[in-house]
């Protein structure tokens, strides 16, 4: 058995350096490995060796999984479920926030569609914090994106 495999093995190695043999190389691996292939039980309980039989056995069985299930659902639980409310609304963005993106942009990228690289907005510091929280904030509360927004042009929707 070592032998073959080392013979398996080498000729593999062969095909593997040769750009045109390919088909020798999968040839050969298949050949170490064997080809794998599940076999399925019929509901009698007999292995299926048929492809067609096989294909149709799969078919009964998602059948059977999603046709008849009974998933009983406690109603009890939709009543312990919190509720949602227009008092409890999440709060707006805190400048922290606003701060921390702005120290993780990546810098010695291309301008966006407003020519403002990120070195631009590091430098600004705290006036761009101050712009980026205002922003945010607008943003999230209105629900609607400018269109000068969507194209990169963020100092224009302040």
């Amino acid at each position: 058995m070592e032998k073959w495999l080392e013979d398996k093995c080498e000729i593999t190695e062969r095909s593997a350096k040769k750009q045109n043999s390919r088909l020798q190389l999968f040839k050969t691996a298949n050949e170490i490995c064997g080809t794998f292939c599940l076999k399925l039980n019929m509901i009698d309980g007999k292995v299926i060796e048929d492809s067609g039989q096989n294909k149709m056995r799969w078919k009964e069985h998602f059948v059977e999984l999603y046709t008849n299930v009974q998933n009983p659902v406690d109603k009890s639980i939709l009543h312990e479920l919190r509720s949602n409310n227009d008092t409890e609304q999440i709060k707006d963005f805190i400048l922290e926030e606003a701060e921390k993106e702005i120290k993780n942009l990546k810098t010695n990228k291309a301008p966006g569609n407003n020519n403002i690289t990120a070195e631009m907005v590091h430098i600004a510091g705290q006036t761009s914090v101050g712009i980026m929280h205002k922003l945010c904030n607008k943003v999230y509360n209105k629900k609607i994106v400018s269109s000068r927004l969507r194209k990169g042009s963020y100092c224009a929707c302040i």
